[in-house]
């Protein structure tokens, strides 16, 4: 998907996608699974609803995971794990995520606040 990320979109996005995992939760309701295929797309939904609403603005998708850009840093925010992995790149080119190490975090919220947003602020400075 190349087009921009917006809320408007995520949350037709989730209204969309609510029907379709209480389809299955319902269909899967006596087997012991913990979540199916759908169940997890709206996870990840709302887990990318929560970074747009914390202050992301340049996001594009990934598999699983968003790239996020912010000046000449990019960031990997993988959607079910809540893992971040960064990597400066001011020419904007292919990035290689082979070595690079990843972290945990509280919630996306607090990513955008302590890494996206204070990179902003360090690129003004």
């Amino acid at each position: 998907m190349s087009e921009e990320i917006t809320l408007e979109k995520i949350d037709r996005c989730i209204e969309e996608q609510k029907v379709l995992a209480d389809k299955e939760a319902a269909s899967k309701y006596h087997k012991d699974y913990s979540d199916g295929h759908q169940q997890r797309e709206l996870r990840r939904l709302r887990v990318v609803r929560e970074l747009l609403v914390a202050g992301v603005t340049n996001m594009r998708w990934g598999y699983g995971c968003v790239y996020i850009q912010e000046g000449d840093m990019t960031f990997r925010f993988y959607l079910l794990k809540q893992k971040w992995s960064a990597v400066k790149n001011p020419t904007g080119g292919k990035v290689s995520w082979r070595n690079r190490k990843s972290y945990y975090c509280k919630s996306p919220k607090d990513f955008v606040e302590k890494y996206v947003l204070k990179s902003k602020e360090v690129e003004r400075l």
